[in-house]
C-alpha cells in the first residue's frame, strides 16, 4: 500500500478536521477538549502559515495523516479555544 505527502490545500481542510476531531472524542492526542470545526482549522492555519503543513494520503488519494510545524512556544490550544477561555472564571 503506497502513501503520498503533499502540502495541505483547502481540498485537505475537511478531512483535517475530521482526524483532529477523532483524536479530541477518542484519546488525549489533541489539546482541544471539544470538537472544532473549520474555523477551529482555519485559526490554526493561520499561526501556521509560514510553516510547512502536509497530508498523507493513501492510494486512493484519502487524507490519512496529517503534520505541521509551528512556532516553538505558541500553544495550540488557545488557537482551538480561542475565546473560551476569556470566558472562564
Amino acid at each position: 500500500m503506497a502513501h503520498s505527502l503533499e502540502p495541505l490545500a483547502e481540498a485537505h481542510h475537511a478531512a483535517v478536521v475530521e482526524i483532529l476531531n477523532h483524536y479530541i472524542r477518542h484519546g488525549m492526542a489533541a489539546y482541544a477538549e471539544e470538537e472544532i470545526g473549520l474555523e477551529g482549522l482555519q485559526r490554526l492555519l493561520a499561526l501556521i502559515q509560514d510553516y510547512p503543513s502536509l497530508v498523507a494520503q493513501d492510494h486512493e488519494g484519502q487524507v490519512v495523516g496529517f503534520a505541521f510545524l509551528r512556532e516553538f512556544g505558541v500553544l495550540l490550544t488557545a488557537i482551538l479555544l480561542a475565546g473560551r477561555t476569556a470566558t472562564a472564571p
